[in-house]
């Protein structure tokens, strides 16, 4: 056994009350006010050229029909685009240190209900690209003739409940909690940096469509 994993379990673990602690300690190592600025490395590799290095490890056939498939909104493109934002994450200026376990896609229709291997109905993240459960998944219709648009906002609730408590097991839930607190200020944080994240997709956007319009990227259908 490497001699840290060792010290890891020979040491004695911090209480609950230590560990918030630590994490309220954190906020004056990275205030949770400045979660929310979003500001582009002056390095940022241009987001076309991220697409195309991915692209030379890809089925080369399908990889118009992936740009195709992007073209059709902002939102088509942040999906297919997770390595730029990733990217974008991994430049930022500095961090909590906290490690979780992170999980691409969080949109509200990706969350539903599912059946899981006792065959109890359980609602959760339900895109797993791996074996889909056939026949045994249901997510939701955001059509307004089917769903009643006024109740979206609890619907988010819950998928945020759902994100939370998986997110909860994926770290030490005490010192995310110590960071977090009860007030707003990180989920107000959260939100300004949704916004200035969406800018930067719509002008990302904007280069594939001239990269598509240049001829510089091959687009299915065309």
């Amino acid at each position: 056994m490497k001699p840290d994993l060792l010290n890891h379990f020979q040491s004695q673990h911090k209480s609950v009350e230590e560990r918030i602690a630590s994490g309220k300690a954190l906020r004056k190592k990275f205030p949770r006010i400045e979660q929310g600025e979003y500001k582009p490395s002056s390095k940022r590799t241009d987001p076309v050229a991220v697409l195309e290095e991915q692209a030379k490890t890809r089925i080369q056939d399908l990889v118009p029909i992936r740009y195709a498939r992007m073209l059709t909104s902002p939102f088509a493109f942040l999906r297919g685009g997770a390595a730029i934002m990733a990217a974008d994450l991994a430049a930022g200026r500095k961090t909590t240190g906290i490690n979780v376990q992170a999980c691409g896609d969080m949109h509200v229709a990706n969350f539903g209900v599912f059946a899981s291997a006792e065959r109890n109905l359980v609602f959760g993240i339900n895109d797993f690209y791996v074996r889909q459960l056939r026949d045994m998944k249901g997510g939701v219709e955001f059509d307004p003739a089917k769903v009643k648009i006024e109740n979206l906002p609890q619907y988010t609730s819950l998928c945020a409940w759902s994100l939370a408590h998986a997110h909860a097991r994926s770290g030490d839930a005490a010192i995310i909690a110590g960071y977090a607190g009860n007030s707003d200020e990180l989920d107000e944080a959260m939100y300004r940096f949704g916004i200035a994240y969406a800018d930067q997709t719509e002008k990302d956007y904007k280069a594939l469509v001239a990269a598509a319009k240049k001829g510089r990227i091959k687009v299915a259908g065309e």
